[in-house]
């Protein structure tokens, strides 16, 4: 049945997993970024900024951890935002209740670190965590309250008024047991533990994430490789197209976030054909025809123009600055800042 079901029975079942791929122009499609809102902080950079926040307070700094940050779009602004966890099974026994909060890291002002402890004057208790146990612990809340589902993708989100959810994708087989696809959400109150099940149309607006960053990689992988069939990916390999080395989430002016990605010739050379955006929520994808170089290329560019200094130069990301397809990225020292 694997044979059957894999791309050297079935390559066309494969490549149309992403759904259909539009090819669009740069220019036309990409808006213009505001400036103020280019995010120039990576994840490294926010999680030492969170820590510093975080050990202001040392009664508080030994208690907890600060949990995997992720990058969302609250209230209009980029931010990274992580749940405090319990630091050992110790303090999950004397703070069974919960832990006091969250943070909140500017993705654009590294001046702007929020500790959140209260939300309209009531004290935040982070209950359900990955860092909790018995039924407490998250993924097994998760379990027991949607059993027809795989779970995949447990993202920490804030709604519009700051409350915090656990946002996790509900995954199905695809291509019998070889494939997996998003079908929709399951949302718990990170506090109560009240749960909910949305498709994908249905799952609230302030939800940016549905679509994991691995599936959506893979798919596009598989789209690229199988456009003249298997044995032409294994053997010629013309007109193959791969996804360059790395991915990010990315926000276009139209509120919308985007899984991107840069799409190369199977050569692997430094030089891109596109660069292609995936709706984050319903996976709609569209190819920019573009060429220029890979971002690993742009880094590179970037770091020897201040060689001097020996910076290190952030994943860089694509934007229309002033109609020129561009990429940005930050420069960091040794210490990371």
């Amino acid at each position: 049945l694997g044979i059957i079901l894999s791309p050297i029975v079935m390559p066309s079942a494969h490549r149309n997993l992403i759904g259909e791929v539009e090819e669009v122009d740069f220019s036309s499609e990409i808006h213009h970024i505001d400036l103020a809102q280019l995010p120039t902080i990576d994840k490294e950079l926010a999680y030492k900024l969170a820590d510093k926040k975080l050990g202001e307070i040392p009664s508080l700094g030994s208690q907890v951890t600060i949990g995997n940050l992720s990058l969302q779009s609250v209230d209009g602004s980029l931010y990274y935002v992580a749940p405090l966890e319990h630091s050992s099974l110790i303090k999950w026994i004397t703070n069974h209740k919960g832990t006091p909060g969250y943070v909140k890291v500017s993705a654009t002002n590294e001046n702007d670190v929020q500790l959140v402890t209260e939300l309209n004057g009531e004290e935040l208790k982070i209950k359900y965590l990955e860092s909790a146990y018995l039924l407490d612990d998250l993924d097994r809340h998760a379990f027991l309250n949607d059993m027809k589902a795989g779970h995949t993708d447990y993202t920490f989100e804030l709604d519009d008024d700051g409350k915090p959810y656990w946002v996790i994708t509900r995954y199905d087989n695809a291509i019998g047991f070889l494939e997996q696809k998003a079908i929709g959400t399951l949302i718990i109150d990170a506090q109560t533990g009240e749960s909910n099940i949305y498709d994908i149309e249905n799952t609230p607006k302030w939800v940016d994430r549905i679509q994991p960053e691995s599936l959506v990689i893979n798919q596009i992988k598989d789209w690229g490789l199988y456009v003249k069939g298997f044995i032409n990916s294994v053997f010629s390999e013309e007109g193959v197209l791969v996804p360059t080395e790395g991915a990010s989430l990315v926000y276009g002016n139209d509120g919308k976030s985007y899984w991107y990605t840069g799409i190369t010739s199977s050569g692997g050379d430094e030089s891109t054909v596109g660069f292609m955006l995936v709706d984050s929520r319903t996976k709609e994808a569209k190819l920019y025809m573009q060429t220029g170089a890979t971002e690993t290329a742009a880094m590179t560019s970037a770091e020897g123009k201040v060689q001097e200094k020996n910076y290190e130069a952030t994943f860089p990301v694509m934007y229309n600055i002033y109609g020129t397809p561009t990429y940005v990225c930050a420069l960091k020292d040794k210490a990371g800042l």
